[in-house]
């Protein structure tokens, strides 16, 4: 079992809370175009917005990082979390939070502050 690494938890937090992400569903990151049919904008689910600052943190992630769903090894390592790619967050996965729920941001990172105790 892997032991939460708070400094990064809290790196996430923060991110999520610092209104420089916008926010989509169904993908880490997404690009907007004409041709998505549900018209989702360009913008970062919430484990995209721990990609992004692993990234910037010096964390190797694959190339196609965006299109997937689930947090890279790497990503999970960092965060010191064994999860298969989506922590549960106080109950519910952080993809129900993000996607299904419609939680924002702000809600989530709560979820996180929460579960991790931070």
């Amino acid at each position: 079992m892997a032991k939460p690494n708070k400094k990064n938890l809290r790196k996430w937090y923060r991110a999520l809370l610092s209104k420089k992400f916008r926010q989509t569903q169904g993908a880490l990151y997404r690009k907007s175009s004409k041709n998505d049919p549900m018209g989702r904008p360009t913008g970062y689910c919430c484990l995209g917005v721990a990609c992004s600052i692993a990234i910037k943190d010096g964390v190797c992630v694959p190339r196609s990082w965006g299109c997937r769903v689930n947090l890279p090894l790497s990503v999970q390592t960092w965060l010191g979390i064994n999860s298969g790619g989506n922590p549960m967050l106080n109950g519910l996965s952080a993809i129900q939070r993000n996607d299904s729920r419609g939680q924002s941001f702000e809600q989530i990172a709560e979820a996180i502050k929460k579960e991790y105790d931070l």
